[in-house]
């Protein structure tokens, strides 16, 4: 229960003092969405806790609406070591750095269901759907880079991601919630031989908000 905790702790702190992300078209009623506890924005069908689920998948993550870098974002490119993460990184743009996190999202999430202490849902094939199944949607939009002000000081700023998603029923389709949540990681850690990676703040959000939804899958979608 402590480590249960701990979570949403986590994701409270790091949520506090973030403002919510501009909504894309990926949610077509996201105006319907409000502040919600543990993710900033989100709405959730009265039928969403009917249901007994045993079985959670996830479509492939998109970045389909990803922001790309402003001129601010992309600035002290040369200041950090990118090729033994991201080989081939373009400072101009990061798609194909997103595309790498997105992997990491979905190899975390199976992981998450696999750590949970409950253990009641199972991960499985998106393609594998039944009305037993939560089938999940997301969208990484946002992805800004670790900001280093003065990196002979050693001044940080903690770099971005946002991501929106949709949970339905795998065997009606029905829409059962939708979520947009922006984090900030303000402590990054260093990384190989104490270089700090530009990309490095992405591992914690991307640890905690699988953990959350673990643990919504298997608490019947009432955590929130």
């Amino acid at each position: 229960m402590k480590y249960i905790g701990a979570i949403f702790i986590a994701i409270f702190l790091s949520a506090c003092g973030t403002s919510p992300a501009a909504p894309t078209s990926f949610l077509e009623d996201a105006w319907k969405m409000e502040e919600g506890r543990n993710l900033q924005l989100v709405w959730k069908s009265p039928n969403a806790h009917i249901g007994q689920y045993t079985k959670f998948a996830m479509k492939p993550i998109g970045v389909t609406y990803m922001k790309r870098l402003g001129w601010w974002d992309k600035k002290n490119a040369t200041s950090y070591q990118e090729n033994d993460v991201f080989p081939g990184f373009d400072n101009a743009d990061n798609r194909k750095v997103a595309s790498d996190v997105a992997k990491m999202f979905e190899h975390q999430m199976r992981q998450a269901f696999l750590d949970d202490p409950q253990k009641d849902v199972r991960f499985v094939p998106h393609t594998f759907l039944d009305n037993q199944t939560l089938l999940m949607e997301i969208q990484i939009i946002e992805l800004v880079p670790i900001k280093k002000y003065f990196p002979a000081m050693g001044s940080v700023k903690g770099g971005a991601m946002a991501i929106e998603g949709q949970v339905f029923n795998g065997g009606t389709g029905e829409m059962l919630m939708m979520f947009s949540d922006r984090r900030i990681e303000n402590s990054p850690k260093q990384e190989l031989q104490g270089k700090l990676k530009r990309y490095s703040h992405v591992r914690p959000l991307i640890h905690d908000w699988c953990a959350y939804f673990a643990r919504l899958a298997n608490t019947g979608m009432k955590a929130n």
